[in-house]
């Protein structure tokens, strides 16, 4: 039965302390903002649809290397999870304020450098906690399910300096409440060789990259000239996310199979042209990916030397797909055709998922193969 995102928040089980989860959405918040000030960023600051997506790239490609440093070369820590939310909620405040499209690019590195910090920690510790995964899963959708019409209401009313101003106050509450991390030193090279792994984090790169080039664009598929309304993008979001709560909270054997499902959805947004289809397809989206995400973990995870030694290499692999994502995204939206970013997103999602799945089938038939080489 379903129930409010408020109350699943509150649900997740003992061993992953407050701190580490406030901290954890207040990543998800910062995310949740982006495609929801990317409309307003054309009017505001004068650009076109083509270099709007920056707006994501720069942030998420310094998410995907600080997130691949943290996890090789970090020492995990208190202190340095502390650093990174006060850097987060600087970044914020700054990006409020930015009277330029550049600007606003330069707070853009700051926050997506803390955020890698913060979530690879998020993930690292919730190895560590046996039965946490899908907790820590859980958050980001969760805080998803209401950022997503909180500051939808605030842009539309107040613009985005009120919205960014809003998420800045969430890692601040993170740094008022205690947070416990197992210290650790860095992992640096040695970590598992297995070839197998290697194709799944690839394969979510791949993922990623296809999906967030629709996703992040889902205001155009949305809009009056399918028959939507400028508050449906925000609901839809909300929607996306609340049906993540109840895929992250019920793991899955099958991660490529969910993704493939996904691929289904990328392509039902893009080439249907009715507004209502396609809020059905991001719901579904939502409910199949993260049914995925943890299963995938869980098969990285089960080839390694130890638990969460590759989240950090996840987390990068994925931001850079989300980097080349909305760049991909806004080129071919700029060609106005948006029926071919469908196309092309959901072929692309379906090429992970086939890597996946090949992985998942030859573990079943090689499953007693070395994790260092299989």
């Amino acid at each position: 039965m379903f129930t409010s995102p408020i109350r699943q928040a509150l649900s997740v089980r003992t061993g992953l302390n407050p701190g580490l989860l406030v901290g954890a959405a207040s990543v998800s918040a910062l995310f949740s903002l982006t495609p929801l000030v990317l409309p307003e960023f054309i009017r505001v600051f004068d650009v076109g649809v083509d270099v709007v997506g920056w707006a994501s790239s720069v942030q998420i490609a310094c998410f995907a290397l600080t997130a691949f440093l943290g996890g090789r070369f970090f020492p995990a820590s208190n202190r340095l999870f502390r650093f990174a939310l006060v850097l987060l909620a600087l970044a914020n405040l700054l990006a409020a304020i930015a009277p330029s499209f550049g600007l606003f690019l330069a707070t853009r590195v700051l926050s997506g450098a803390a955020a890698g910090v913060v979530n690879w920690l998020a993930w690292r510790q919730a190895s560590r906690v046996p039965g946490q995964m899908g907790s820590v899963a859980m958050v980001g959708p969760a805080t998803a399910a209401i950022a997503s019409l909180v500051l939808g209401l605030l842009v539309d009313r107040f613009g985005h300096p009120v919205a960014y101003g809003a998420i800045s106050v969430v890692p601040l509450m993170a740094l008022a409440i205690p947070v416990a991390i197992q210290p650790g030193k860095p992992v640096g090279r040695n970590v598992s060789r297995s070839r197998s792994n290697i194709v799944l984090i690839m394969a979510m790169g791949i993922i990623t990259m296809f999906g967030s080039a629709i996703f992040l664009f889902a205001a155009f598929y949305l809009g009056p000239d399918r028959g939507g309304s400028p508050s449906l993008l925000a609901w839809a979001l909300a929607g996306n996310a609340a049906f993540g709560i109840l895929g992250a909270r019920r793991p899955m054997r099958s991660g490529g199979a969910w993704f493939l499902a996904t691929g289904i959805s990328a392509l039902v947004l893009g080439l249907v042209p009715i507004a209502w289809v396609g809020v059905v397809a991001m719901l579904a989206w939502g409910l199949f990916f993260w049914f995925a995400i943890p299963a995938v973990f869980g098969l990285v995870d089960d080839f390694s030397l130890r638990p969460g030694e590759r989240s950090g290499d996840i987390q990068a692999v994925m931001a850079a797909g989300r980097v080349a994502g909305p760049l991909l995204g806004g080129s071919l939206l700029g060609s106005g055709d948006p029926t071919l970013l469908g196309g092309i997103a959901g072929a692309g999602i379906a090429v992970g998922s086939f890597l996946i799945m090949g992985v998942e089938r030859y573990r079943r038939t090689r499953g007693s193969e070395h994790i260092s080489t299989g």
